[in-house]
């Protein structure tokens, strides 16, 4: 049977949750489909695991890299794929019994450029339900204004718990940052977004994301984050200039980005409470950054909740910055 659907796992150190993750792919007997793994150079027993599924599996293609990181890793697997959908999916995850099939029936029924869908997040003991109200559109800028809110409320994010088109990635060379070990998978997103001209949101849960790893760089506190956050903008910009939106469309997404920027005043403001800083040294940080944010006089969206966060910023309100965070850290 011809290969519709490619999932790409990148693997890093992954002995302890990787047969879960491939498991629960395979277990579902879903003939269509393709599984890439690519291990970015493991130390552990991954690669022996990751070569066991090529033999016996059929559907299951094994690639290696020297550690280079998981958007390599990632763009390596999207080179390999054969199918004409691409999917992402995490080496300490695993999807639901219907993933494959429930998928299959969506993008049967209404073919679109992306497909996003709910999830759970787990850390073992709690479970929380991310669930997305059902949403299909083939309206270009109606489009754009549903990703500009789903990029302010850090709902496109992860490249996980989506399907892609392989032709719109090979089409305008959409691929993950490299040099970037944070915000790649959002940049990634945002860069195949500017492409498409249908996009459909489920609220049925295909996929779990598992939390138990402590030392995962999600959980992890990035001390070049500046630095970081520049490439990722760069690339980004990069390729909003090059995209074929009209000026007020790129307006649209601009406004989503510097909203970003705007919030990451409040991740500094957590990370200064997190680091124990006194008062003074907080409202010192949190005021200049202010100022150099409102000195670009940026635009931002106007939905009620893009004002609500953007207010004590505009209104240099720095003390009021600093008692969110705090309770954010809560």
């Amino acid at each position: 049977m011809t290969v519709k659907y490619s999932v790409v796992i990148p693997v890093y150190n992954a002995e302890a949750t990787i047969n879960r993750c491939v498991d629960s792919l395979l277990n579902q007997n879903f003939d269509a489909a393709e599984i890439i793994l690519v291990n970015d150079g493991s130390t552990d027993r991954s690669k022996e695991i990751c070569e066991q599924y090529s033999r016996n599996a059929k559907n299951v293609k094994y690639f290696e890299q020297e550690n280079g990181g998981v958007s390599t890793a990632r763009n390596l697997g999207i080179s390999k794929a054969s199918g004409k959908y691409v999917m992402f999916v995490d080496s300490d995850d695993y999807v639901t019994d219907n993933y494959f099939s429930t998928i299959d029936k969506f993008i049967n029924e209404k073919d679109c450029d992306l497909l996003q869908f709910s999830f759970l997040k787990t850390d073992g003991v709690n479970t929380t339900n991310t669930i997305y109200s059902p949403y299909y559109s083939d309206n270009k800028d109606c489009i754009l204004q549903k990703i500009s809110g789903l990029m302010c409320k850090k709902a496109i994010n992860s490249p996980w718990a989506k399907v892609y088109k392989k032709s719109i990635i090979d089409k305008y060379n959409v691929d993950f940052t490299v040099g970037a070990s944070i915000a790649e998978d959002r940049a990634f997103n945002i860069k195949y977004a500017l492409h498409i001209n249908t996009l459909r949101i489920i609220d049925t849960v295909l996929y779990c994301v598992c939390l138990e790893n402590e030392g995962s760089l999600s959980r992890k506190k990035i001390n070049d984050f500046d630095e970081q956050m520049k490439i990722v903008g760069e690339d980004i910009n990069s390729a909003l200039l090059k995209s074929e939106l009209s000026h007020n469309d790129k307006q649209v997404i601009i406004n989503a980005l510097n909203f970003g920027k705007c919030r990451a005043i409040y991740k500094k403001a957590k990370d200064l409470h997190r680091d124990k800083e006194n008062w003074y040294y907080r409202i010192k940080v949190i005021r200049k950054l202010n100022k150099e944010i409102n000195k670009q006089k940026l635009t931002y969206p106007k939905t009620k909740y893009c004002r609500l966060i953007t207010l004590p910023v505009r209104w240099n309100l720095p003390w009021v910055i600093d008692i969110i965070a705090w309770k954010l850290t809560r």
